[in-house]
């Protein structure tokens, strides 16, 4: 428990902690159509770079990310549309940063509606086949949360 402690911590430091500003790195892919598709490298992203490469770790925490919504009310406003002050898709922002840490092993906790659903199915018997069965690997960690403040 002691190693999942110190992992977690490792990563929600990286996380929360600001790193010198880096050149961004943008990567692009040229798709049939359509824009391309370019990387989002961030100060961040060397950071979450250095934990993967920089420490050796063994018995990683499995980490799942529930719903972190936006609380703090803050609307822009303009004269085309009303959005929301804050980014929105902080939960998955969150999931691929832990990702790129190398540090954890994530497991699905962000909507579970698919899976329960197709159980429900399977229970009334409306599948044409059944499915596999679900095997869901338990977390030793799960973040929730919400911004309340925009400072």
């Amino acid at each position: 428990m002691k190693m999942y402690r110190y992992s977690f911590a490792c990563c929600l430091i990286s996380l929360i902690s600001g790193c010198a500003a880096i050149e961004p790195n943008v990567d692009t892919v040229q798709p049939l159509t359509g824009p391309p598709v370019t990387s989002n490298h961030t100060p961040y992203s060397q950071c979450l770079a250095d934990l993967r490469d920089g420490y050796e770790a063994n018995n990683l925490p499995v980490i799942a990310v529930g719903q972190i919504s936006d609380k703090t009310g803050q609307r822009t406003y303009s004269t085309v549309t009303e959005s929301s002050a804050l980014t929105q898709g902080v939960s998955e922002m969150l999931i691929s940063a832990f990702h790129k840490t190398g540090k954890v092993n994530l497991t699905e906790r962000l909507d579970v509606r698919v899976p329960l659903a197709e159980q429900q199915l399977f229970e009334q018997n409306a599948l044409a086949f059944a499915p596999q069965p679900i095997a869901v690997v338990p977390a030793n960690f799960v973040v929730l949360g919400a911004l309340t403040e925009l400072n």
